[in-house]
């Protein structure tokens, strides 16, 4: 039986799942929740994944709910040789995990604070230039940890 992940486009973490199932080219049953419609609220999603967040992937008897374990579930189930995307080696795996959940706890919450508060209140309400900053700090911070693991070196466009 195929695994299935619930999904919304509008979601930036679908989003990494969904670029990474095109990678690895994983043959999945892609099964749409629209958000917007609430979706999600439906008691037959709730029975599934009761936080009702996207993506939600169902392989199996597991069921993973958060983008960064289906990613390393992914990686780790169809990782194909020659890829490095979940390395083998303990301390470069680690440096991927490290990025992964600063990407969780510094990039995508100040991007979600941003985005909550522009669909709570008018824009004219929100305070973009606090959001701005931040934001850019987080990318600052990003730039600085990929030039320190020597991977890229790219600009901060303001």
């Amino acid at each position: 039986m195929k695994s299935v992940l619930y999904f919304d486009k509008c979601s930036p973490p679908v989003r990494s799942c969904l670029m990474l199932i095109k990678r690895l080219d994983i043959d999945i049953e892609l099964k749409k929740i629209t958000l917007f419609k609430r979706e999600q609220l439906r008691s037959d999603f709730k029975e599934i994944n009761p936080a009702h967040t996207v993506p939600t992937l169902i392989d199996g008897d597991l069921i993973l709910t958060d983008s960064h374990a289906i990613l390393i579930h992914f990686c780790e189930k169809y990782q194909k040789d020659g890829m490095n995307l979940w390395p083998k080696e303990y301390n470069e795996r680690m440096k991927v995990l490290n990025m992964l959940l600063f990407e969780i706890s510094i990039v995508f919450r100040r991007d979600s604070n941003f985005l909550s508060e522009v669909v709570h209140k008018t824009l004219a309400n929100v305070d973009v230039p606090y959001h701005k900053e931040k934001i850019l700090e987080s990318l600052e911070e990003l730039r600085n940890w990929m030039e320190l693991f020597g991977k890229f070196k790219f600009p901060i466009e303001q």
